[in-house]
């Protein structure tokens, strides 16, 4: 059974990811001349596209670092916490 912790940092998770797909499509939207193809990702944190872009970003490391707050203690989860901590920290700055 999943503790409702756990169900919380999945729907972390979860809105984390969908608000980021959602912030990066109105700032491809944004950013004239953008192509998927030849611009890279990061191309959308300048420009007018920035402050969209920039905000999705750092929501999406602050929702995950959320989450792996949230996810159980139990020693199954240790390694996979530490690493979505470390990852949220590197979206965050």
């Amino acid at each position: 059974m999943v503790n409702s912790r756990e169900r919380l940092a999945g729907i972390l998770f979860f809105v984390a990811v969908t608000q980021f797909i959602l912030g990066l499509t109105i700032a491809e939207a944004l950013y004239r001349g953008y192509s998927v193809s030849n611009n890279y990702v990061s191309d959308l944190g300048v420009g007018p596209s920035a402050v969209v872009f920039n905000s999705s970003v750092f929501i999406l490391g602050l929702l995950i670092a959320l989450g792996a707050f949230f996810l159980g203690k139990d020693s199954r989860f240790k390694t996979i916490r530490l690493l979505l901590f470390l990852m949220s920290m590197g979206f965050i700055l």
